[in-house]
């Protein structure tokens, strides 16, 4: 598996320590967020691979954080995969997101949607 730049964005503070290790544990450089202003502030300041976001952030959801990112010329291209636990949520979320997972997410789906996500668009 290749290694990728992967911020967390997550308010849950036991969710993104898992998260974290899970990811550090499979070589990726892991960055984190608790809401969707830090995911904006992070996010440009590391140029992530990829972001796996929560849908349920306080102060703004996480489907109002992924407008702003793609809004934003720097970040547009950066896949986004969400992570919820609700899925009315989730059916709002249609085509915003390169994929969106349920929690609790078994470990290797998580892992096999980064590297689609971050894969090279064929030519």
């Amino acid at each position: 598996m290749s290694q990728f730049t992967v911020l967390v964005i997550d308010d849950d503070s036991t969710v993104r320590r898992s998260l974290l290790r899970l990811l550090r544990t499979h070589r990726h450089i892991v960055l984190e967020a608790r809401s969707g202003a830090e995911a904006l502030h992070e996010a440009l300041l590391c140029k992530p691979g990829v972001i796996l976001m929560d849908l349920l952030l306080p102060s703004q959801d996480g489907i109002d954080a992924a407008w702003a990112l793609r809004r934003h010329p720097d970040l547009s291209h950066v896949p986004i995969i969400a992570l919820t636990a609700s899925p009315e949520i989730a059916a709002r979320a249609t085509g915003l997101f390169q994929e969106v997972l349920s929690k609790p997410c078994p470990a290797e789906t998580l892992l096999l949607a980064i590297e689609a996500a971050c894969r090279p668009a064929p030519a």
